[in-house]
């Protein structure tokens, strides 16, 4: 790897780690929320025969940042499901292939998905809710940033795996390194 080289990739992963560390705290800020928001709602609801009507709107949205920020994130750990039976019966350049092919694809459809979120607004920016009046779309914003998020991270691993997993015949394939790994998983520090 070239020190040109070593240093875009520097740069992308710390911006990346920088992002997934900020939609991390944006997912915990939104538990904790909605868990304040749920227990008075509860105590108003049965101890003072009140309610907290405009609560579930606001929990909603934060349920929505914190479904699809959380998924950004955890994509960042790359602490998906993936299923490996097929994927490790292969040789390594099919290996490969199909990795690069993955990442491409996972970009493909966070796109499509950011695209079409997009394509939402204005049908959703004059529709209110009920309560609060706030516009639709703002809980179409946080799929929107998630999505983008998510290609973001495709991109990163697709380029790394494109140009550092490639199989050779003193070297097998190899997935990304884990100190390539934008964000440890949990428990681990980076």
């Amino acid at each position: 790897m070239s020190d040109l080289e070593a240093s875009a990739f520097g740069v992308a992963r710390s911006a990346l780690r920088l992002l997934g560390r900020l939609e991390i705290a944006a997912v915990i800020l939104s538990l904790v929320i909605i868990c304040f928001l749920t227990g008075a709602a509860i105590v108003l609801r049965y101890g003072f025969d009140a309610s907290l009507l405009w609560g579930e709107e606001v929990s909603l949205l934060l349920m929505k940042i914190m479904i699809f920020l959380g998924a950004a994130a955890i994509y960042k750990g790359r602490a998906f499901i993936c299923v490996g039976l097929v994927f490790d019966a292969v040789p390594g350049a099919v290996q490969y292939l199909l990795s690069v092919l993955a990442w491409i694809a996972a970009m493909v459809f966070a796109a499509v998905v950011v695209w079409q979120g997009i394509l939402l607004y204005p049908t959703q920016i004059n529709v209110r809710t009920y309560l609060l009046e706030l516009p639709k779309f703002y809980f179409t914003v946080p799929l929107i940033f998630g999505a983008a998020s998510i290609f973001l991270t495709s991109a990163y691993y697709a380029a790394y795996t494109a140009i550092h997993s490639r199989p050779r015949a003193d070297r097998p394939f190899t997935d990304i390194a884990e100190d390539h790994v934008i964000l440890a998983r949990l428990g681990e520090r980076t």
